[in-house]
């Protein structure tokens, strides 16, 4: 079978629809390199021209056996297209198409990788149980591995696993800089080891890997995320500001574009103008409520609201939301509250906890011995031979 995509009509697009096709197109992972040209079109949006590619469907083993059927590949055009939206109510669907990939081609390497994906998302998202999460994520890209070890996409999967739910360093590096071999042009690969490097203090790297994802996708939220926040660590404030201001032209009401562009303003001490921008777009960008209102109450010079609501609320506060609620107390001078926070975000396996050595936010906390402890139970401290490291796995 030979599938093929023809430049008819150059048809216009908004920003959000030219990330998903131009995801649709890349999901063949033969031609990153020849992914549909966009071209700005005057008085906004923009033209999706599709090249002319004509090339076999993926196939695993060396030896091009057992190649890929049409449905299942369409299937999986579908659940990568459902996985890009980051949302519950999307990778949800994405995880029943990826399923009925493997149904209908148990040989599908990269069908397995998406479920490994699926379940890594969930997990760092706080959707669900996040061991269990990691265990189903684990288990999926083990199988895509042993169909196909020279896929690029289940060694990184893996990898992500280990190192969020394992902590396992440097194992986890290994993964991501093999996958990076197989093709130097996946993003994610650079973009989860960028989230290795800097969580142990390795900032340049950190940042180039980051920007090498982001110039391989540079439309996608998730990658400028990330240079964000390798940009905070190197207290490159102005620069992370100017990628929001970037990013919010093409996705001028994502909430998670919101909350960053709102900590560049606080750790520039411009609390007055994170104030005014949180006050206006909490309705327009649908912003969570709680965190809304608290943070008003930081930004407005109010932290004992801030941290009365916080004590009020308890244990109704989403623990999808820990990290947050920690940086929270660190701004208003909580060090107790915060460090509870912390302790939430460890236990629950909130990613963003694994940044706790290099998040400004976090600064005035490093001279309590508690903050060391928590380093150690990360592992990017060697464990004391009198207090061990407490265990993040199950």
């Amino acid at each position: 079978m030979v599938v093929a995509y023809s430049a008819r009509a150059p048809v216009r697009f908004n920003p959000t629809t030219v990330r998903n096709n131009t995801i649709m197109l890349n999901f063949l992972f033969i031609l990153p390199s020849r992914a549909a040209r966009i071209q700005t079109v005057s008085r906004g949006g923009y033209w999706l021209i599709p090249p002319r590619v004509e090339v076999p469907p993926p196939s695993n083993g060396p030896d091009g056996s057992a190649p890929v059927s049409p449905a299942a590949f369409q299937e999986c055009l579908k659940a990568r297209y459902c996985y890009e939206q980051g949302s519950h109510v999307s990778v949800v669907p994405a995880i029943g198409y990826f399923e009925k990939a493997v149904a209908s081609n148990p040989r599908f390497a990269r069908a397995y990788a998406g479920l490994a994906d699926c379940y890594n998302f969930m997990a760092r998202a706080g959707f669900e149980n996040p061991d269990d999460c990691y265990r189903r994520s684990k288990a999926a890209a083990m199988t895509a591995l042993d169909l196909d070890d020279d896929a690029p996409e289940p060694h990184a999967s893996l990898a992500l696993a280990r190192m969020c739910q394992g902590l396992e360093w440097g194992t986890a590096e290994a993964g991501f800089r093999k996958a990076i071999s197989l093709n130097p042009d996946y993003p994610c690969g650079h973009n989860w080891l960028a989230l290795c490097l800097l969580a142990r203090g390795r900032i340049a790297e950190a940042i180039r890997e980051a920007e090498t994802a982001r110039s391989l996708d540079p439309v996608s939220i998730v990658f400028a995320g990330m240079l964000v926040r390798c940009l905070f660590a190197a207290r490159a404030f102005q620069e992370a500001e100017n990628v929001c201001l970037d990013m919010l032209e093409l996705r001028p009401t994502y909430p998670a574009l919101e909350w960053l562009l709102d900590e560049c303003y606080w750790h520039q001490g411009r609390a007055e103008q994170a104030r005014q921008r949180l006050e206006y777009m909490r309705e327009i960008a649908g912003l969570n409520p709680t965190k809304a209102a608290v943070s008003l109450a930081v930004f407005s010079g109010q932290p004992d609201k801030a941290i009365e609501m916080l004590v009020r609320l308890g244990g109704a506060v989403e623990r999808a939301a820990s990290i947050w609620w920690a940086r929270v107390c660190a701004w208003v001078g909580d060090p107790p509250g915060a460090f509870r926070w912390l302790d939430c975000a460890f236990q629950h396996k909130d990613t963003g906890v694994l940044l706790v050595d290099v998040d400004p936010s976090f600064t005035h906390l490093r001279s309590e011995p508690r903050f060391e402890t928590l380093l150690r139970n990360l592992r990017l401290r060697p464990a004391s031979p009198l207090t061990p490291a407490r265990s993040h796995t199950a």
